[in-house]
């Protein structure tokens, strides 16, 4: 379990930073990056994880809502599912960490700075990654697990 914990630490940062790095450089995630993740997530799923393809559908239909919604934009929506594919625990709670942890530090961000931020997320994305991860990290290492 400890290999797979930090695989999928590994993993979720090194996407999370190529997302922020060209959602920073260009405002978007390309098409190229978000069916990478999901592809190797549903590889990894199928074989260690095969119940969090079912939490992963789930974890798509609420980002689908929130595109709906213009909440976030379509390449969020698949890096969200490829994200939540890696998850050692329940994909949902990954998830939810990851998004409440972004729009927290997005909110705080808009406040101190006194403006709209644009529509470039990718960096609280990859700070809300990191906050997931060192939650999963403790949540494991008090059942004797560890990161």
């Amino acid at each position: 379990m400890i290999s797979l914990l930090v695989a999928s630490v590994i993993v979720t940062l090194f996407y999370g930073f190529k997302a922020f790095r060209l959602d920073h450089k260009t405002g978007f995630i390309p098409n190229s990056l978000t069916y990478q993740i999901v592809f190797f997530g549903i590889i990894f799923s199928l074989l260690f994880f095969p119940l969090n393809l079912v939490y992963a559908l789930l974890v798509f239909c609420f980002c689908f809502v929130l595109y709906k919604v213009k909440a976030i934009g379509g390449g969020d929506v698949r890096f969200f599912t490829g994200l939540s594919l890696f998850s050692v625990v329940n994909p949902l709670v990954f998830f939810v960490v990851v998004l409440f942890s972004s729009y927290v530090l997005l909110l705080v961000y808009s406040v101190v700075k006194k403006n709209v931020v644009d529509q470039r997320f990718g960096l609280f994305i990859f700070l809300g990654i990191i906050i997931a991860n060192v939650i999963v990290c403790f949540w494991l290492g008090g059942l004797n697990v560890g990161c």
